[in-house]
Protein backbone atom coordinates (compact mmCIF):
# COMPACT_ATOMS: atom_id res chain seq x y z
CA UNK A 1 0.00 0.00 0.00
CA UNK A 2 2.67 2.50 -0.95
CA UNK A 3 0.15 5.16 -2.03
CA UNK A 4 -1.77 5.17 1.26
CA UNK A 5 -0.58 8.05 3.45
CA UNK A 6 -3.55 9.09 5.62
CA UNK A 7 -6.28 7.15 7.41
CA UNK A 8 -9.35 8.78 8.91
CA UNK A 9 -11.48 6.31 10.79
CA UNK A 10 -14.44 6.38 13.13
CA UNK A 11 -14.80 3.25 15.21
CA UNK A 12 -17.34 1.98 17.69
CA UNK A 13 -18.25 -1.33 19.30
CA UNK A 14 -16.94 -3.47 16.44
CA UNK A 15 -13.55 -1.78 16.00
CA UNK A 16 -11.83 -5.08 16.88
CA UNK A 17 -9.10 -3.21 18.79
CA UNK A 18 -8.12 -1.12 15.79
CA UNK A 19 -5.67 1.09 17.74
CA UNK A 20 -3.93 -1.91 19.30
CA UNK A 21 -3.69 -3.70 15.96
CA UNK A 22 -2.48 -0.59 14.13
CA UNK A 23 0.24 -0.18 16.76
CA UNK A 24 1.52 -3.61 15.76
CA UNK A 25 1.37 -3.02 12.01
CA UNK A 26 4.11 -1.83 9.67
CA UNK A 27 1.44 0.28 7.95
CA UNK A 28 1.73 2.72 10.84
CA UNK A 29 5.20 3.71 9.66
CA UNK A 30 3.81 5.25 6.46
CA UNK A 31 0.51 6.90 7.44
CA UNK A 32 -0.89 9.69 9.53
CA UNK A 33 -3.95 8.71 11.52
CA UNK A 34 -7.11 10.61 12.41
CA UNK A 35 -9.10 8.37 14.75
CA UNK A 36 -12.53 9.00 16.29
CA UNK A 37 -13.57 6.69 19.09
CA UNK A 38 -17.36 6.59 19.16
CA UNK A 39 -18.68 4.29 21.81
CA UNK A 40 -22.18 3.11 22.26
CA UNK A 41 -24.32 1.14 24.65
CA UNK A 42 -24.50 -2.54 23.76
CA UNK A 43 -27.25 -4.76 25.12
CA UNK A 44 -26.12 -8.07 26.55
CA UNK A 45 -27.93 -11.00 24.93
CA UNK A 46 -27.70 -12.95 28.19
CA UNK A 47 -29.48 -10.62 30.60
CA UNK A 48 -30.52 -7.52 28.65
CA UNK A 49 -28.18 -5.23 30.59
CA UNK A 50 -26.23 -2.58 28.72
CA UNK A 51 -22.52 -1.86 28.74
CA UNK A 52 -20.23 0.60 26.97
CA UNK A 53 -17.62 -0.46 24.44
CA UNK A 54 -14.73 1.84 23.56
CA UNK A 55 -11.00 1.81 22.96
CA UNK A 56 -9.15 0.98 26.17
CA UNK A 57 -6.53 3.36 27.54
CA UNK A 58 -3.97 0.53 27.51
CA UNK A 59 -4.45 0.20 23.73
CA UNK A 60 -3.63 3.90 23.31
CA UNK A 61 -0.49 3.39 25.41
CA UNK A 62 0.52 0.53 23.13
CA UNK A 63 -0.02 2.79 20.13
CA UNK A 64 2.10 5.62 21.56
CA UNK A 65 4.99 3.27 22.23
CA UNK A 66 4.78 1.38 18.94
CA UNK A 67 8.08 0.62 17.24
CA UNK A 68 6.38 1.48 13.94
CA UNK A 69 5.68 5.13 14.79
CA UNK A 70 8.14 7.20 12.81
CA UNK A 71 9.75 10.30 14.38
CA UNK A 72 7.41 13.28 14.41
CA UNK A 73 4.46 11.23 13.15
CA UNK A 74 1.06 12.88 13.33
CA UNK A 75 -1.92 11.48 15.24
CA UNK A 76 -5.32 13.07 15.77
CA UNK A 77 -7.54 11.51 18.41
CA UNK A 78 -11.19 12.50 18.67
CA UNK A 79 -12.70 11.19 21.88
CA UNK A 80 -14.76 12.27 24.86
CA UNK A 81 -13.60 9.91 27.57
CA UNK A 82 -9.94 10.48 28.22
CA UNK A 83 -9.08 12.67 31.17
CA UNK A 84 -6.55 15.51 30.96
CA UNK A 85 -4.18 13.37 33.03
CA UNK A 86 -4.48 10.45 30.57
CA UNK A 87 -3.88 12.74 27.58
CA UNK A 88 -0.74 14.15 29.19
CA UNK A 89 0.43 10.65 30.10
CA UNK A 90 0.12 9.58 26.48
CA UNK A 91 2.13 12.57 25.27
CA UNK A 92 4.87 11.79 27.80
CA UNK A 93 5.15 8.27 26.37
CA UNK A 94 6.20 9.74 23.02
CA UNK A 95 7.12 13.45 23.14
CA UNK A 96 8.11 13.44 19.43
CA UNK A 97 4.64 12.45 18.29
CA UNK A 98 2.60 15.35 16.91
CA UNK A 99 -0.52 14.60 18.96
CA UNK A 100 -3.77 16.53 18.57
CA UNK A 101 -6.58 15.67 20.97
CA UNK A 102 -10.04 16.85 19.93
CA UNK A 103 -12.70 16.42 22.60
CA UNK A 104 -16.05 15.59 21.04
CA UNK A 105 -19.52 16.08 22.46
CA UNK A 106 -21.83 13.19 23.06
CA UNK A 107 -22.61 11.43 19.81
CA UNK A 108 -25.88 9.91 18.70
CA UNK A 109 -27.82 9.06 15.57
CA UNK A 110 -30.33 11.80 14.81
CA UNK A 111 -32.38 9.29 12.80
CA UNK A 112 -33.01 7.36 16.03
CA UNK A 113 -34.53 10.33 17.89
CA UNK A 114 -38.26 10.42 18.49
Amino acid sequence: MKSLWHIRLQACDDSQRFIFNMANSELLSQVTLDFTDVWQAIESPEDGSTFQVRTQFEDYKTFFTSMYLRPRAYFTLRDRHLSRQQILELQQLNPDLQFLYVPIPEDFYVSHLK
